[in-house]
């Protein structure tokens, strides 16, 4: 029996970092998860479905990201989720169906 990984993506401490075209499914958490203290990341045309919580998410404290261009959808809670009480991160052109947050109308 394999277990499945948590997090196929988290940024902890990051600056300056792309992920772009990757896929993040069947996680028992998140796909793909930017923590506190990170900022100047970019997520790009990626995909994160499926997932036992989010699909892409920024933790409080994670601001001046870019999330753009990506693929969220079937992932537990929330697809997109901005974590902060203010919009702090950069989201565009992304597509999903669940959100929660101050960035999403």
């Amino acid at each position: 029996m394999t277990s499945q990984p948590a997090t196929t993506v988290m940024v902890s401490r990051g600056s300056s970092v792309e992920f772009s075209d990757n896929s993040a499914a069947g996680n028992h958490e998140d796909g793909i998860d930017i923590v506190c203290c990170s900022g100047g990341v970019k997520i790009t045309h990626s995909t994160s479905a499926g997932n036992g919580r989010y699909g892409i998410s920024t933790e409080t404290g994670a601001t001046g990201n870019t999330i753009d261009s990506n693929y969220a959808f079937g992932n537990s809670v929330y697809d997109v989720i901005e974590n902060n009480s203010t919009c702090e991160n950069k989201w565009m052109n992304n597509t999903y169906f669940t959100s929660h947050g101050p960035c999403f109308p």
